[in-house]
């Protein structure tokens, strides 16, 4: 019987997807990655945001360099775009830097991330 069970159980070891670093929150997908507050590093002079806020629970909000809020949103991701202001962009995280672009290809910069 120590047989069939250590069968049945092996397979889940080897085929056990990991640890994921996407959740849904209030039926909103979210990337944990993003979660925290975001500095503009390297944005472009037509670009007016200074800081990406994501929010556990799904919501956004960005700021001016000004420090008025520009835009209060849910965001969510799928695959490696993120939605949120009415726009999807692609993104990509590389350890503390989250680099965002356009899906016409403009860069919006690079952020660095804050807490």
């Amino acid at each position: 019987m120590k047989k069939y069970l250590i069968l049945l159980i092996i397979p889940f070891l080897f085929f056990s997807t990991g640890c994921e670093k996407e959740e849904i929150v209030d039926g909103t997908l979210i990337n944990t990655d993003l979660i925290g507050t975001w500095n503009c590093e390297s944005c472009s002079n037509t670009y007016d945001y200074k800081y990406l806020i994501f929010f556990g629970d799904g919501t956004f909000n960005s700021t001016e360099w000004d420090g008025d809020i520009t835009c209060t949103d849910i965001w969510s991701v799928t695959d490696n775009y993120v939605t949120f202001c009415g726009f999807v962009r692609e993104f990509e995280i590389d350890g503390d830097n989250l680099n965002i672009t356009y899906l016409d290809g403009d860069d919006m910069g690079t952020w660095k991330k804050v807490n």
